[in-house]
């Protein structure tokens, strides 16, 4: 759509005055404001359009405002990871991620000994703005009884040591049906620092006599979700 500056028309051997140039020239002047500009949302297809400003070393130059604009957008549509850029954010989710009832299987701990099951995952900035849900499934063939569990989180850095988050939280499962269960564990935003590595453990005490659950404890999904950069709540 068109801005808000216009001229008046003048008839044909219209003698020009110092006015009406003077006038003509302020109604212009007035409305070089960003109320008054051209827009550049014209159509739906101008509305959208993105321009990729490129890298270090290999960068695009705008040659118009539109241009420009245009680059503003592929930096927010780039951060969101929507289809388009005016697009409301959702939640993301970091993987790996499995999901079944019986044939998905990640890994498995067994009964009458100790295993651990081990996942990572680089530091996402967007993690530094809200809490992060770290999600895991679990399942077992058997039902009614317990598998001593223990959850630990830490964030590790090359050449420093590691900073534990939650240190061997009992997450004991006891499934009273055979289908998949999910547990949700919230981690704080200022628990991370750009850089570091999750690490996220799960660790079955299959040895000790508190474990009563005579078969595996199968492990069949994991993933961390986030909301993503400039999101809005869905």
């Amino acid at each position: 759509m068109p801005g808000n500056a216009s001229h008046t028309p003048r008839p044909p051997g219209h003698i020009l005055t110092a006015e009406d140039y003077n006038s003509d020239f302020d109604h212009v002047f007035t409305h070089m404001t960003p109320d008054g500009i051209d827009d550049y949302s014209g159509t739906l297809a101008q509305m959208r359009a993105v321009m990729d400003p490129g890298e270090v070393g290999t960068e695009v130059f705008a040659t118009s405002l539109g241009g420009e604009i245009e680059q503003l957008r592929f930096c927010i549509w780039e951060m969101k990871g929507t289809t388009y850029w005016p697009e409301t954010e959702k939640v993301r989710c970091d993987l790996p991620l499995v999901l079944g009832e019986s044939g998905l299987v990640l890994a498995t701990m067994p009964p009458d000994s100790t295993s651990t099951i081990r996942y990572l995952w680089r530091v996402h900035p967007a993690w530094r703005r809200n809490t992060v849900f770290l999600q895991y499934w679990v399942r077992s063939a058997a039902i009614g009884t317990t598998a001593q569990l223990r959850m630990s989180t830490a964030r590790y850095r090359v050449g420093a040591t590691p900073v534990p988050i939650v240190s061997l939280a009992a997450v004991n499962f006891t499934p009273g049906n055979t289908s998949t269960t999910e547990f949700t564990y919230g981690i704080t935003a200022d628990q991370f620092t750009l850089g570091d590595t999750l690490v996220w453990e799960l660790t079955r005490l299959g040895a000790d006599p508190a474990d009563t659950l005579p078969v595996a404890v199968e492990l069949h999904g994991t993933c961390v979700l986030y909301t993503g950069y400039a999101g809005r709540p869905a």
